[in-house]
């Protein structure tokens, strides 16, 4: 979205005033979030930045949900039409579900196991923080 539309367009010279405006609207809820290029974004990520309340969000949905029942997680992840993966999966065929890191992908793959009658593999790249990747894996199982 062009600076313009969001009424920031008069401080593109201050920076330091359009990251605080841009800050202000994420903490407000009014803009989920931006994101700050570097020099030269076509050859390195030096200056990158994503800013938004979603990682926080996510990443203390994903540690809570580790202890939170499946009932639970199944309100707040609900299966679309399990009956069609299912129907293939009795037919002795094979079925790849592939999703996105929108929300709280973790919830997914601790509520799809209960919908299919069928052992389930994921397939994730892992982690570069080591504790972090053997945290994830012990509560993944």
């Amino acid at each position: 979205m062009p600076l313009a539309e969001l009424g920031l367009d008069k401080q593109e010279n201050d920076v330091e005033a359009l990251r605080k405006s841009l800050d202000e609207r994420v903490q407000k809820g009014d803009l989920f979030a931006y994101v700050v290029l570097g020099a030269d974004p076509v050859h390195t990520l030096d200056g990158f930045e994503y800013i938004s309340n979603n990682l926080t969000d996510v990443s203390l949905e994903t540690i809570k949900s580790f202890t939170t029942p499946i009932p639970e997680l199944q309100k707040r992840c609900q299966v679309l039409n399990p009956e069609i993966v299912a129907e293939i999966l009795n037919q002795g065929q094979s079925v790849m579900l592939a999703g996105s890191h929108v929300n709280n992908w973790e919830y997914a793959a601790l509520t799809m196991p209960f919908c299919f009658d069928q052992p389930m593999y994921a397939v994730y790249k892992p982690l570069t923080n080591k504790v972090i990747e053997d945290y994830m894996t012990l509560k993944r199982g």
